[in-house]
């Protein structure tokens, strides 16, 4: 009966003009349409052309449903519009029809991870290192949800071994530090940090890598070079009431109050109710205040 059904598929497609995958002989016409569609309908995603490049893909689907390189295409491009559940089933569906895809594995578990569908990004990511075990994303799913389950250690192994196949992968870099930190273990934080600025060419580093590396070497009792890195971070792109916050607490841990209590006003600007700052600053004018004095 599977025999039969496999049969009637193939011969429909090939009457509708499409091709199965892997079939062979000369690309029907309405492959090579699908493929042209898909084509245009990327060059008008990256163009920013989101309606057009969803028209596109779409059709590029309607005239071949069994290509699936046109399905992962159609999906992303519904994943950048936010619409997750039909990015998803257009995976879903090139997935039945190549089910020993790792890299599209992958990618689904990377969008099931993104969604909060922690249990199927397990298994799409475990899928996808069966098939491959080698592949770096799947493993950093892997460890994206056992973090979301708190499992900290289990995530840490999965990131590092990641990392093992894409050793300078930044965004892997500071997942780990960010788990090093949590795990209150600064010292490896700070040099997986380091590690992670080494990939920047100078005075080029992010600034949530210099915040990173500030609140690390506060936690290490390097106050001066605390400040030095919120400093820097400050200077970045747009800063945000806690860096400025943290900027204010290193200074004062080095000995520097007026330099804090201008950090912590300048919190203040960004955020007028952002309370460390608030606390910060009361600290700071509490202990500037002769004793016996009444506020």
């Amino acid at each position: 009966m599977q025999y039969v059904r496999l049969a009637c598929l193939a011969v429909a497609l090939l009457m509708g003009g499409c091709r199965l995958p892997g079939w062979e002989g000369p690309v029907s016409r309405s492959l090579a349409d699908c493929r042209r569609l898909s084509q245009q309908g990327m060059v008008a995603l990256d163009r920013g052309e989101q309606e057009k490049a969803e028209t596109l893909l779409a059709q590029a689907v309607n005239a071949c449903p069994v290509d699936a390189e046109a399905r992962r295409r159609y999906a992303e491009a519904l994943w950048r519009r936010g619409a997750q559940k039909e990015a998803l089933a257009q995976l879903e569906a090139a997935g039945r029809v190549t089910p020993d895809d790792a890299t599209l594995w992958t990618r689904m578990a990377e969008m099931q991870l993104a969604a909060g569908e922690l249990a199927p990004a397990g298994l799409s990511a475990q899928r996808a290192l069966d098939l491959d075990p080698k592949l770096p994303g799947a493993w950093a799913v892997q460890a994206g949800v056992c973090r979301a389950a708190g499992k900290r250690q289990e995530a840490l192994a999965d990131y590092l071994r990641a990392l093992g196949y894409t050793p300078g992968d930044r965004a892997m870099l500071r997942e780990v530090a960010e788990l090093y930190r949590e795990m209150n273990q600064p010292e490896r934080a700070l040099q997986t940090l380091q590690n992670l600025a080494e990939t920047y060419s100078p005075g080029e580093e992010p600034a949530d890598c210099l915040y990173l590396t500030g609140l690390a070497y506060v936690a290490l009792g390097r106050y001066d070079d605390g400040v030095e890195s919120f400093s820097a971070a400050v200077t970045r792109g747009t800063p945000t009431a806690e860096m400025y916050c943290q900027l204010g607490q290193a200074q004062l841990l080095a000995g520097h109050p007026v330099e804090a209590a201008c950090a912590a006003r300048q919190a203040l600007v960004l955020d007028s109710t952002h309370r460390a700052s608030r606390d910060l600053l009361d600290r700071i004018e509490l202990a500037q205040r002769p004793q016996g004095t009444v506020r």
